[in-house]
């Protein structure tokens, strides 16, 4: 949604009242690390995830806010919708907490602006500027930072 928003004319979404559960990539790697360094825990199952469910939607209408992009279209690509579409996926990360001692450290909304830093999107929302490379401008009210 990321690349879409900045680089595209329209968004292309599936069902955007799927929730995810969304882990940012540092926090995996940290789980990952913890569980290599636990002894006696082969075989075990443990879910990594913020156990915190968030709507496609509201995934979607973060994205724009923060790359200045809230006026794009957004169309349903049906290729996109699975047949066996899941509405919710949330890891139980309890496991993770106890045996681990992990527990996620980046929020959502810093899971989004991380990749954005040092982009153009970095600017001040209410610029004007073309984010599709296509000519159109978009602006919006709020900063990223």
């Amino acid at each position: 949604m990321i690349r879409q928003c900045l680089k595209e004319s329209v968004i292309k979404v599936g069902n955007l009242r799927a929730s995810r559960d969304f882990t940012y990539v540092d926090d995996m790697t940290d789980a990952m690390i913890a569980a290599l360094e636990i002894s006696n825990i082969e075989g075990e199952i443990i879910n990594i995830g913020t156990s915190k469910p968030w709507k496609m939607e509201d995934l979607l209408r973060l994205i724009k806010k923060e790359t200045c992009t809230e006026k794009k279209d957004v169309v349903l690509d049906k290729s996109r919708l699975g047949p066996d579409d899941v509405k919710m996926l949330v890891a139980d990360s309890k496991k993770a907490r106890n045996i681990l001692g992990w527990k996620p450290q980046t929020t959502f909304k810093e899971g989004i602006q991380k990749p954005l830093n040092g982009t153009v999107t970095t600017k001040k929302c209410g610029d004007t500027r073309n984010t599709a490379g296509n000519g159109a401008t978009d602006s919006c009210t709020s900063s990223s930072h």
